[in-house]
């Protein structure tokens, strides 16, 4: 059997129960995290990779992106050309000093390298699917982005929660006695 004949019995059902069976079986969905900076709460947004070298893509990545209604993306640029369409929601993208309006079915392009910000306004959440003409996006922030506290983020997203470890003496004090294994200190009261 062809691995094309393998795909298409793959995707094959008789049923929706059958369906149903084979969506659980199915790994996880395509790579997505949800970014923002501590100390600017308006800056938050989720990303989506469904189209990566992960998937097959040699040349090129596809981004989906949701910004909800007050929130931006933050000042970022791209090591590729970034062709933007916007799926649903309003908004503006503020490249080189310039405001350009975002409204559904209008397209946008980003050269590469640009630093762009893009808001959602109004009272749906701004959907914009981006192309990008590499294998692997890498967008630079002026300042880290949280979850990974980098700078870079790219579409090689870690496969899990980004943790970092700590030992037991830069835990607070107050915390101190889950280590130690003591009852936490009362507060002393003046008399």
């Amino acid at each position: 059997m062809s691995l094309v004949e393998e795909d298409q019995e793959q995707f094959e059902y008789q049923t929706l129960d059958e369906l149903a069976d084979a969506m659980e079986r199915q790994p996880e969905g395509p790579p997505a995290v949800e970014l923002w900076q501590d100390y600017d709460p308006s800056m938050r947004f989720v990303v989506v990779y469904p189209v990566t070298e992960a998937q097959g893509a040699a040349a090129s990545t596809v981004a989906y992106y949701i910004i909800e209604p007050g929130k931006h993306s933050g000042l970022h640029g791209d090591n590729a050309e970034e062709v933007i369409y916007v799926a649903d929601g309003e908004g503006e993208v503020f490249v080189s000093g310039k405001q350009v309006k975002l409204e559904p079915g209008e397209f946008v392009v980003i050269p590469q390298g640009v630093e762009h910000d893009i808001y959602a306004y109004g009272g749906v959440e701004l959907r914009l699917l981006s192309y990008f003409p590499t294998s692997v996006v890498e967008s630079k922030f002026q300042d880290p982005v949280m979850p990974m506290g980098d700078t870079v983020i790219t579409s090689k997203l870690p496969g899990g929660p980004v943790l970092q470890e700590i030992t037991a003496d830069q835990l607070p004090p107050e915390l101190q006695h889950l280590i130690e294994g003591s009852p936490p200190e009362e507060p002393q009261q003046e008399g």
